[in-house]
């Protein structure tokens, strides 16, 4: 019998994919031989295979980087819990959505697609900062921040540089001032920064 034989067809329904998982495996063995081990340099395309199954194979190889070149096949490997992936290639309109929906849905997995146009890359940074960019210019704070302890948002310091108002922390008021944010996603690199006037 050849090794591509099955001896239960007769139970296979038509059409059908068979994978021959060890050969799967021994095609898997021998692209790590060709790196010496090293499995942080190998990025295999996944639409070659497209089988949650034969991904985790390649997991379960310690193989952690990946590449694809569809949302569906991203979200497989999100999935799967795969640590890096890249889909390669320029994702426009509606598809930016998803590619923020995936990283948002997948946390441990890095996402990440090619890129080139600046309209894009500006696109790109838009939606994954939506929402994590305010002050309080309207003596207040920002949806889902709270504040305890003798806070105001005024001037009593002084105008601000842009003339609105700021938070202000009073040691006079009962108990300790204290301001607390609501959670950010820096997940995709991002800077918090705070600009303070103590009086």
């Amino acid at each position: 019998m050849h090794w591509y034989e099955i001896d239960t067809i007769e139970k296979i329904d038509s059409p059908s994919l068979i994978v021959y998982a060890s050969r799967a495996k021994e095609n898997i063995d021998s692209l790590i031989k060709m790196v010496g081990g090293n499995v942080d340099q190998l990025r295999p395309h996944v639409k070659t295979n497209k089988i949650a199954e034969v991904c985790q194979m390649m997991m379960d190889e310690g193989i952690r980087h990946y590449k694809c070149a569809t949302i569906a096949e991203a979200e497989m490997l999100g999935l799967l819990k795969a640590h890096n992936v890249l889909i390669a290639h320029q994702l426009m309109g509606p598809k930016l959505n998803r590619l923020v929906a995936l990283i948002k849905s997948f946390p441990g997995t890095k996402f990440s697609c090619l890129i080139d146009n600046i309209e894009t890359a500006t696109s790109v940074s838009n939606l994954l900062n939506a929402g994590q960019s305010f002050n309080f210019n309207s003596a207040s704070v920002p949806a889902g921040w709270s504040v305890a302890g003798g806070t105001s948002f005024s001037t009593p310091c002084g105008a601000s540089p842009s003339g609105t108002p700021y938070y202000w922390a009073a040691s006079a008021g009962s108990g300790t001032p204290t301001i607390t944010t609501a959670g950010f996603d820096i997940f995709c690199g991002g800077t918090i920064s705070f600009d303070m006037v103590y009086a």
